[in-house]
Order: structure tokens, then sequence, then C-alpha cells
């Protein structure tokens, strides 16, 4: 009895893990208070990352049903576009042109390069071709909301910070009372960033470690720093960093399944400090 009882339970989370929490996408909210923002009404921003895309599942739809719904003022997508076993597979290529080419939001979507070996620099030109997003390589916008002006800075990631870094740096060289986000596709290069006047740091790349245990969390993380930087929000001395859980599974020899970690989608407040 307690082996088949073993069994049973085995295989439903097997069931559980494989195919239904990586559907069960989730809208996570934060909200972050600046002396650097006065407009009366918080920004609304709508940060995704790893997409991984193979096909239109489910997934997706539900994905641009909640984008329609949550009205962001803009978008920040941290990188990951294909599946890494769907690289030239132009039905995923079809899909993910599919996908973005439906986000839409007032002050834009913007777009960073995830890691060189998902986001090739030989096909992303082509796969983004005319789609309607910003995509920042190693350079920042002023995007203006309200009676407030905000910065976007985007990096492209090599997974070397201390090459990534210095380009940072070079954006970041002068003061500015503006709020300041980083769009990078790894955590890792938050500590440089927390001493480089960003005010947020948006990124991805560990999935949350995909697979996390009661009280242990992620049993494996994809950061130089390991469980220092798994999923959610993190403070470093002014900074405050968040990395997403991501929406997709990575593909290749990745395992293609999600235990006590579903996919997010994070909507952020961002408002002056001294409002309500």
């Amino acid at each position: 009895p307690l082996s088949l009882t073993l069994q049973v339970i085995g295989t439903l989370i097997v069931i559980y893990a494989f195919w239904i929490e990586p559907f069960r996408l989730q809208v996570t909210h934060q909200v972050l208070s600046t002396p650097k923002l006065k407009a009366s009404r918080p920004l609304r921003l709508l940060h995704l990352g790893d997409l991984h895309i193979e096909r239109l599942t489910p997934r997706e739809t539900r994905l641009n049903a909640l984008i329609d719904s949550l009205k962001p003022d803009i978008i920040l997508f941290s990188g990951d576009i294909l599946n890494l076993s769907y690289l030239n597979d132009p039905t995923a290529w079809q899909a993910a042109r599919q996908l973005i080419g439906h986000w839409q939001a007032p002050l834009g979507v913007f777009f960073v390069s995830g890691s060189p070996a998902v986001d090739l620099p030989e096909i992303l030109p082509d796969l983004l071709k005319d789609l309607p997003l910003t995509w920042l390589q190693d350079s920042k916008t002023a995007v203006k909301y309200a009676e407030d002006v905000f910065e976007v800075i985007g990096i492209s990631c090599s997974h070397r910070p201390h090459q990534d870094a210095p380009r940072l740096a070079a954006l970041t060289n002068e003061p500015s009372n503006h709020l300041r986000i980083l769009l990078y596709h790894s955590p890792d290069l938050a500590p440089a960033a927390s001493r480089l006047g960003v005010d947020l740091q948006l990124s991805g790349h560990t999935h949350g470690g995909q697979v996390r245990l009661p009280f242990l969390g992620a049993v494996f993380t994809g950061s130089l720093y390991g469980k220092a930087f798994e999923a959610g929000r993190y403070r470093l001395n002014k900074m405050v960093l968040y990395i997403t859980r991501g929406l997709g599974l990575e593909g290749a020899a990745a395992p293609r399944l999600r235990f006590l970690c579903p996919p997010e989608i994070i909507l952020w407040e961002i408002k002056g400090e001294n409002r309500d």
C-alpha cells in the first residue's frame, strides 16, 4: 500500500509539473514609491521575460488577453524570445511575431536581447523586423509621462558582468534626477547597477529555478550568484531588483516542467513617494 501510494503521488506530481503548472500564468503586482515621479496617477509598467515560444498555446492566448486587460502604460521585455529547440523553426518565428505584434502600450514596448545562445544576433533582426517595439542595444531612451521624464536603459547580455558593466557605466556617467530603469536579461549585473545610479533593474533568465521545493526554494538557478538571486524582489543599496519567473521553458536539454514556480508577468505601479 505504501509503494502504491507513493507511485500515485509521484504520477500526479509529474502530470501537474509537465502539463498543468507551465500554463498557470499569473500576474504579480508590485509597487515602487520614488521621489523622482510627480504624476498624479502611478505609472503602470508591465515587465515580461523569457518567452521561449515554441507554438501558440493557451498560455500565449492568456498572456495577450491579460496584457489587454491590464492596460499598461509601458511594456518592458527582458529577452529570450524563442525556445532553444526551435531557433530555426519558421512556425515558431511566426508564432513569436504574431504574439509580440499584438503588444501595445501608450508609452511604447521596449526589448533587450537575452542569452546569446537564445536570441541569436543573426536571427533577431529578421525576427523583429517591422514589429512595434524598440530594441535597446546598449542604449537608453527618455520617456515622457505626464509632467515626468524617466529613463529606460537597455544593456545587451553577454553573461559576463565584468564586460557589460562598463557599457552600463558609459550610459550612467552623468548624474540624473530622472528615474532610471535598467532592462537587462540576467540579474548578475545588479551589484554593479546598484552602484551606478540605477533605481530599478528588471531581469529574468533564472526562471525562478522552474523547480522549487518548500523551505528550500529553487533547486538550481542560472545566476552566477547561485541562490542569492532566484526570483522576486531584492534591494541592493538604493536599487530595487526584480527577477521574473518568466513565461516559457528554455528547451533543448533543459527540463520541460515547472513545480511551485508558475509563469508570471509583473505589473508595477510606480508612484511619487508622498502619494497614497
